[in-house]
């Protein structure tokens, strides 16, 4: 309740920017004598970490009224750095120069006290110190172990520290120069001082495969290990599922339905099918693993997904956000098994135009598990193992999801080509190489499939003013967008200097296949505004 009561606070202050007097928010939200209790610790949360601030004439605002933002501190070898603010309306990020950091690090969560400068050219340049250090990212470091001058010094991975770190507390016995190790903070660097610790852990020899997995799990404090409450809970699941059971759900197990991952995805928690009627429309079904029903609402399982938040993929190893038995079993759309699903049921012209909605729960059959890679040899005619009906099916998804972009694509939609790559293993862990990571459309169908089901359940929500929190990505900054014009220029791209989507289709349609599609794909990508996770309904500006 506490995190709803946070939401709504943060939304009504970032929705103008307005400060109110605590009474007013109160009447705003509509808190009564039963929920005030809940107000307040609601409040007294926000205050504590900083995002926002109560004041004497006991008005309530966000710190970016006071010239103070809140936000993530990056920081630059050479010790300035700058403070991304969180709220929302506040475009630029704040500069920090080295003397005003007063002991921050990289990535931690800090207060920054701002002063708005003009530089040479006459823009307004946001310069800032920091003034409170809400939370340290890092208390823990990942490096090797070296020996000099009498003193044993840890020398970090990645840009967390930029200084070796001295530490205390090495047994040689068990330990050795040239060692990946952990490092437990225990004073942070300051003008004078390096930061210090204590060993806790040897993770192996670097470049070895166990020791750099393990050290990406120390450095970013990934959790591993599963509880024994949610374990047993996990457990109890699986053995009261009955996949023969319907449970009054719709049954679509005869539907054709089919799963398309990666190949070396362990969980499959979405499949499609498509089917026509008699009018001739599409009847797509969007099926997603119904892990809801299995894990409820405060229990052991649940709190344990809350601190993970999901499932994450390192090369060759995953860290489930479930206990396997769920994750991978019950949990799975496996091909031949009875799963239950919450599944988004859109019918289509057949020009492309949505007609209709429903959502329903439902239990689906799986008939096939296909990679990206099958089904894009499927499409192109090249020799697969995948049934004559699957390949068809795959033939109606793929007209139906080019008439859907169409769609998108004339509502504005913008689809940026950004390399990517996969890691290559072999059954030791050993790096074989790396390759680009494959591009073929059924990575485009299943994403055209997956944004319509998205939107679907965001519009039924809203309709009823169910609070969710939505992926949203705002309008471009007219700064940002204008250098971007500059550099695009240099590279001997014209450019509009405030562009509009249309401008934006037109160059990427312009460079693609070209030299240039990748500088521009990249320099366009970091023009625009990060996408964040809020509960505001501003929309999003690249779909």
């Amino acid at each position: 309740m506490y995190e709803t009561l946070e939401n709504h606070i943060l939304h009504l202050l970032q929705k103008d920017n307005t400060p109110r007097r605590l009474v007013h928010l109160e009447e705003e939200l509509g808190i009564g004598p039963a929920s005030k209790p809940a107000f307040e610790a609601a409040l007294a949360m926000l205050c504590a970490q900083g995002r926002v601030i109560v004041g004497p004439d006991r008005s309530v605002r966000l710190p970016y009224v006071l010239n103070e933002v809140t936000g993530l501190f990056k920081i630059h070898t050479q010790g300035h750095g700058f403070v991304t603010p969180e709220q929302l309306g506040m475009d630029d990020d704040v500069f920090v120069p080295a003397k005003a950091a007063h002991g921050a690090m990289n990535g931690d969560r800090v207060v920054a006290r701002v002063i708005r400068k003009q530089d040479r050219s006459g823009e307004t340049r946001l310069t800032g110190k920091i003034i409170k250090i809400l939370t340290r990212a890092h208390t823990c470091a990942i490096g090797m172990l070296r020996r000099e001058d009498d003193q044993w010094w840890v020398y970090p991975d990645g840009s967390d520290f930029f200084q070796p770190i001295q530490v205390e507390g090495v047994d040689t016995r068990t330990i050795q120069p040239g060692d990946k190790v952990a490092v437990e903070i225990r004073g942070y660097a300051t003008g004078s001082h390096s930061a210090w610790g204590v060993l806790n852990q040897r993770l192996g020899r670097p470049g070895h495969h166990e020791a750099e997995i393990r050290a990406i799990i120390r450095r970013h404090r990934l959790p591993e290990a599963f509880d024994p409450s949610s374990l047993v809970e996990a457990s109890n699941v699986k053995m009261a599922f009955d996949p023969q059971k319907i449970d009054g759900r719709e049954d679509v197990t005869e539907t054709l339905t089919i799963t398309i991952d990666p190949p070396a995805a362990q969980d499959y928690d979405d499949a499609v099918s498509l089917t026509r009627n008699e009018q001739g429309d599409w009847l797509l079904g969007v099926h997603i693993a119904d892990v809801g029903y299995f894990v409820k609402p405060d229990s052991a399982l649940d709190r344990c997904a809350r601190r993970r938040g999901n499932s994450i993929y390192l090369p060759g190893y995953c860290l489930p956000m479930l206990p396997d038995m769920l994750s991978t079993q019950v949990c799975s759309l496996q091909p031949g098994q009875n799963r239950y699903t919450k599944s988004v049921f859109l019918t289509y012209h057949k020009d492309g135009e949505l007609k209709h909605t429903r959502i329903a729960n439902t239990v689906i059959r799986s008939r096939s598990r296909l990679t990206y890679q099958s089904a894009d040899l499927a499409l192109k005619e090249k020799p697969t193992d995948l049934s004559p009906e699957v390949i068809d099916l795959l033939r109606d998804m793929t007209a139906l999801a080019r008439l859907i972009e169409q769609r998108r694509h004339r509502a504005g939609m913008l689809q940026l080509k950004v390399p990517a790559v996969e890691v290559r293993l072999d059954d030791a862990g050993h790096i074989m190489g790396v390759t680009p990571e494959d591009d073929g459309y059924p990575h485009t169908l299943i994403e055209m499939f997956m944004v319509e089901a998205n939107a679907a359940v965001a519009r039924l929500l809203n309709r009823y003013s169910i609070p969710i929190l939505r992926r949203i990505h705002p309008e471009p900054n007219r700064t940002a967008l204008r250098r971007l014009s500059q550099t695009l220029r240099l590279l001997g791209i014209t450019f509009p200097r405030q562009p509009g989507r249309p401008d934006f289709q037109k160059l990427l349609a312009q460079i693609n296949g070209t030299p240039m599609a990748i500088p521009a794909n990249l320099l366009i990508l970091r023009g625009l505004e990060r996408a964040v996770y809020a509960p505001a309904n501003i929309g999003h500006y690249a779909l």
